[in-house]
């Protein structure tokens, strides 16, 4: 048992907590164990399930790339995972390594409420769990980019193999090179609620780079003429889908009116908002509002419908990787 009262993690256990989240939950713990004993053997019990799960999870075979006899079969696997309605062909292992990240989401939305009273320990949990959700955005981004048929062979191994470290090892995320980047977006838009204004998008575009790396800024840079880009990143910026920004800047212009703000914006969509408003407390809603944008942006390509076709997030990762294919040759 180690110091927090959780089950040792076995030489062969896959890692279902880092260091930091580590941290995190010992700091919750003992503002329980101080406040209220006896949720914190509660959160105690329900984390050793956790432990649990994850040491079932590591007993099923490996579904290793290494292990696979030709580099198609491992493109196909991805590409099968990507497509819900083959769930039943998914590996056993690729699924349980899945199931357990969502546990953890689970486990750590409990401690969450249990600790709503302390800011100082609440802060903290939220950012693990904000964290949770980012690395289910970042397969869907990755998955996403795999499936694409204009993608290059040996781009698509490369992510599967992240993929597969991610999902086979339970590594921290962060040790896959292009999390950290897409996490940073999130992040950033997370704490950027729009302003609306004038709806040319310059106040959030300002305070969501503050948090991004250089080459966030020479994407915007260099696609700063691409259509696409535009619309996916007016999306991500305010919150709202092509179809309701165009609407709102055509009754903005019919009216005369240079700006406008957030109860306005309600008014003129009849209170329905295409994508979950993002609610601060609750990081679930960044993980609807991205899988809303995605499938939104799937159905006008099928129709053949004006908007973008893609994310943000799927965009601003292509290009990454085109920047990182021309390094590697």
């Amino acid at each position: 048992m180690d110091s927090m009262g959780l089950p040792s993690t076995p030489v062969t256990h896959v890692s279902i907590l880092n260091e930091h989240e580590y941290h995190v939950l010992d700091s919750a713990l003992a503002y329980l164990d101080s406040n209220y004993p006896a949720e914190g053997t509660h959160i105690r019990e329900h984390f050793s399930y956790l432990e649990t799960l994850g040491d079932i999870s590591v007993r099923y075979p490996s579904a290793d790339p290494v292990n696979l006899h030709q580099i198609n079969d491992l493109i196909e696997t991805i590409s099968v995972i990507a497509t819900s309605t083959n769930l039943l062909y998914i590996p056993i292992k690729i699924l349980m390594a899945r199931n357990v990240l969502i546990a953890k989401f689970h486990a750590f939305s409990l401690l969450f409420l249990l600790v709503h009273d302390s800011g100082e320990v609440k802060g903290p949990v939220r950012g693990v769990l904000v964290s949770i959700i980012c690395t289910l955005m970042a397969e869907d981004v990755y998955l996403s980019c795999i499936i694409d048929p204009t993608y290059p062979q040996n781009i698509k191994v490369h992510l599967a193999k992240d993929l597969f470290v991610l999902w086979e090892q339970g590594h921290d995320p962060h040790a896959v090179q292009h999390f950290p980047a897409l996490e940073a977006l999130w992040i950033a838009r997370d704490e950027t609620p729009p302003v609306f204004g004038t709806m040319d998008g310059s106040s959030e575009m300002f305070r969501v780079s503050l948090g991004m790396e250089s080459d966030w800024q020479d994407f915007l840079r260099t696609e700063i003429n691409n259509e696409e880009i535009q619309w996916s990143l007016e999306e991500f910026l305010f919150g709202l889908s092509y179809e309701e920004i165009t609407k709102i800047r055509g009754i903005l212009v019919q009216s005369g009116v240079y700006a406008i703000d957030s109860s306005e914006i309600q008014s003129y969509l009849g209170n329905r908002n295409t994508y979950i408003i993002l609610k601060n407390a609750d990081p679930r809603s960044l993980y609807d509002f991205y899988v809303t944008r995605r499938d939104n942006g799937r159905f006008r390509e099928k129709n053949g419908l004006p908007g973008p076709k893609k994310t943000i997030e799927e965009l601003y990762f292509k290009y990454r990787l085109t920047e990182y294919a021309q390094k590697i040759g």
